[in-house]
């Protein structure tokens, strides 16, 4: 049989890193997905390097339970969704950087909750 042709025996397919329904530890995550966690650790790149590592944290300690740390996801999904608002604002004023550094994000966070107009 031709390869590509249906054989069951075809060598290049990739074979899964994981089993199917095993728990990864974090060290196997970072080992697997090493250059994404890496920026994702960047809080210059991330402005919710806090978090995400609660998140993160959260499933590891419960053991991949998701239920459980749905407080933490809804969080993480707030703040995500905050810092995208907030950099697609300056992107359209023209501020550069577009996500701001991490000194000015505190107070950035502060005129939010006070409800300044503008506060990026």
């Amino acid at each position: 049989m031709a390869p590509g042709s249906g054989d069951i025996g075809n060598n290049d397919t990739p074979k899964p890193t994981v089993e199917p329904g095993k728990k990864m530890t974090m060290k196997e995550l970072q080992q697997r997905d090493g250059a994404k966690l890496g920026r994702m650790n960047d809080e210059r790149i991330n402005a919710c390097l806090r978090e995400t590592e609660l998140s993160l944290a959260c499933i590891e300690r419960n053991y991949g339970n998701k239920e459980r740390c749905r407080a933490y996801f809804e969080n993480y999904k707030n703040c995500r969704n905050f810092w995208s608002d907030i950099t697609k604002k300056r992107r359209r004023a023209g501020i550069r950087p577009a996500l701001p550094p991490p000194e000015e994000r505190d107070s950035i966070m502060e005129k939010h909750l006070r409800q300044e107009e503008e506060p990026w």
